[in-house]
């Protein structure tokens, strides 16, 4: 009898270690959210990994404005990933009558530690100065 109580009381606390541990989650590390924007932003830290890690990149960029533009805005998102080679990537938005919009699908990265993983937007065409655009990007870190 004591031996069978033993036994089950090691089944029961290991089952409680197993069913104690969770899954890992992802952590929002920094958003930056900016509207009615109609000027061009220049390379801006979003945020510095203090430690290697797998972090989660997600953007959106939108925008309308007046007149006909035809202007090209688009958002890079920039950094060095662990080996220390240079990645970058990012939406466009396109004038139309109607706006336009862009996204960027959550892309999994290890940003080198130390080096700050940046973003910027840039009128890369036209005339954008009549086109106001809006950004969202967040960046997440699994825990």
């Amino acid at each position: 009898m004591r031996k069978t109580t033993i036994c089950l009381l090691m089944v029961f606390c290991s089952m409680g270690i197993v069913l104690g541990q969770s899954q890992p989650q992802w952590k929002v590390v920094k958003t930056v959210v900016l509207k009615y924007q109609s000027t061009p932003i220049p390379p801006t830290t979003i945020f510095t990994a203090k430690t290697p890690g797998l972090y989660r990149l997600g953007a959106y960029m939108g925008g309308g404005g007046k007149g006909m533009g035809g202007g090209l805005w688009s958002l890079t998102l920039a950094w060095n990933d662990l080996h220390k080679v240079p990645a970058n990537l990012g939406p466009q938005c396109s004038y139309n009558k109607s706006g336009c919009w862009g996204e960027l699908s959550p892309v999994l990265f290890v940003p080198e530690p130390q080096v700050p993983v940046t973003y910027e937007v840039r009128c890369i065409q036209g005339t954008c100065s009549d086109f106001m655009y809006r950004i969202a990007i967040t960046v997440e870190q699994l825990q």
